[in-house]
C-alpha cells in the first residue's frame, strides 16, 4: 500500500509540476513550478490527514521541509546579508511551524517561548553587530552556509 501512495505523489508531484509549467506561460505572475507543485502536493496530503485519509506524517514533514529549504532560499536570496544573522530562528520558526500543522496546538508553548528566546538573541547580536569585540561573532553567523 505504501509502494502505491508514494507513486500516486510522485505522479501528484510531476504533474502539478508540468500544470504550472503550462500555466506560467500564459499569465503574467511567474511561479516556480517546483515549489508550486511540493506545497500544493503536501497541502493537499495535510488535509487528508487531518481527515483521517492519509497517515504518512515521515513523508509530509518531508515535502514540508522542501517547502522550507525553498522558502528560506528564495528569503536569503533577497534580504541584505547583515539580516542572515536570523537565519538560524528563521528556520526553526518555519519548522516549528511546519511541525504544529502536523501535531496541532498542543503544547506549543515551552518551544514558543525558545523561538521568541533565539529571535531576541539574535536581535541582540544584530543590534552589537558593529562592536569590534562581536564582529567575529556576526560575521560567523552570517556567513555560516558559506563554503570556506
Amino acid at each position: 500500500v505504501r509502494c502505491r501512495v508514494s507513486v500516486f505523489i510522485l505522479l501528484a508531484i510531476t504533474g502539478i509540476f508540468l500544470i504550472t509549467i503550462c500555466v506560467n506561460k500564459f499569465v503574467s505572475f511567474k511561479v516556480c513550478a517546483l515549489c508550486a507543485s511540493i506545497f500544493l502536493t503536501w497541502v493537499g496530503l495535510l488535509l487528508m490527514y487531518k481527515l483521517g485519509y492519509f497517515s504518512d506524517s515521515t513523508l509530509l514533514g518531508l515535502l514540508m521541509g522542501q517547502s522550507i529549504t525553498g522558502i528560506y532560499y528564495a528569503v536569503s536570496r533577497r534580504v541584505a546579508p547583515v539580516l542572515r544573522i536570523f537565519t538560524l530562528p528563521f528556520i526553526l520558526t518555519l519548522t516549528f511551524g511546519s511541525y504544529v500543522l502536523i501535531i496541532g496546538t498542543s503544547s506549543i508553548l515551552p518551544p514558543l517561548f525558545i523561538l521568541l528566546a533565539i529571535w531576541i538573541l539574535a536581535y541582540v547580536v544584530f543590534a552589537y553587530r558593529n562592536d569590534p569585540g562581536k564582529k567575529t561573532i556576526v560575521d560567523a553567523a552570517i556567513n555560516c552556509c558559506e563554503a570556506k
